[in-house]
């Protein structure tokens, strides 16, 4: 009887160990969403998060805000010395992986803003996953000088 408890036990401790900082059911997260304010007739903004993957892998496919008339994943390379960035079509989230959305890699462009980002507000960010949908998230603006939330730990 003891040796199937602890078999049970190890197994247990796997699963939980395959699932370390996904949700309490084992679900996507998405955490720590922040963007810099924009000065008055700013035209785009960047935003950034962390996506935490759940039990099973996912795919971040798609975004929308009501502040942005496009809302697109965009990725920053370096060839030959050159800056460049472009679309991502997706974006992988491993079973149980930490992706991170932040300055000088992958981030959320927000296009063709209808109105300034004030700092202090929190815009909505609907983001779609392939396998976890729709998940809207609140991203908080600060200002240009300050420490996103992420470096505040």
């Amino acid at each position: 009887m003891s040796r199937r408890i602890a078999v049970a036990t190890a197994t247990l401790v796997l699963c939980l160990a395959s699932i370390a900082g996904a949700g309490p059911t084992g679900e996507l997260v998405v955490k720590d969403a922040w963007a810099r304010a924009t000065p008055p007739g700013a035209a785009v903004a960047a935003a950034y998060l962390t996506i935490v993957g759940g039990a099973k892998g996912d795919r971040l496919v798609g975004a929308r805000s009501d502040v942005a008339a496009m809302t697109q994943v965009h990725a920053v390379t370096e060839v030959d010395g050159v800056t460049r960035m472009r679309p991502a079509d997706r974006v992988e989230v491993a079973a149980g992986a930490t992706v991170v959305l932040a300055p000088n890699g992958l981030h959320l462009m927000l296009m063709n803003l209808s109105r300034p980002l004030i700092v202090g507000e929190r815009i909505v960010v609907t983001l779609t996953f392939e396998r976890a949908g729709a998940r809207d998230v609140r991203v908080v603006v600060i200002a240009p000088d300050q420490a996103p939330p992420t470096a505040r730990h």
